[in-house]
């Protein structure tokens, strides 16, 4: 690694750092972007055949779901802010009879997202898209 001999040469490298956080971010959108394109396509018709090294992969986009915990609500029940809630503080509320367990399940929704998955494909499916061609 070069070292940094002057004032001018950390100047340059700042300004070279930046930059580099700048493409780096650019670049992280352009591939969200591209991949939120390819999932909607496999979301409408299905998993594809692609080739990636000369290696036949099946991608496909599938479907996660997550629990979500809402605290915003919860804290609005109970009167207090969303940032002293955690699970002790809600175990506490819950014994002292201020919410109920109902109350504290009310909160959880699930979100559902999709994923890019992919795998090695099988003969069987390399030799059904040879056919379908």
């Amino acid at each position: 690694m070069e070292k940094i001999n002057s004032v001018s040469q950390v100047n340059a490298f700042f300004q070279e750092l930046n930059q580099a956080k700048k493409d780096r971010s650019a670049l992280a959108s352009h591939i969200s972007a591209k991949t939120a394109r390819l999932v909607a396509y496999l979301r409408q018709n299905g998993p594809v055949l692609v080739y990636r090294e000369d290696k036949a992969t099946m991608i496909e986009a599938v479907k996660k779901v997550s629990v979500k915990f809402d605290k915003a609500k919860l804290a609005s029940l109970v009167g207090l802010s969303a940032a002293v809630l955690n699970p002790i503080k809600i175990a506490e509320l819950v014994e002292q009879g201020k919410i109920t367990a109902a109350q504290v399940e009310g909160c959880q929704y699930e979100e559902e997202d999709y994923k890019l998955k992919t795998r090695k494909a099988k003969k069987k499916e390399i030799a059904d898209f040879r056919n379908k061609q």
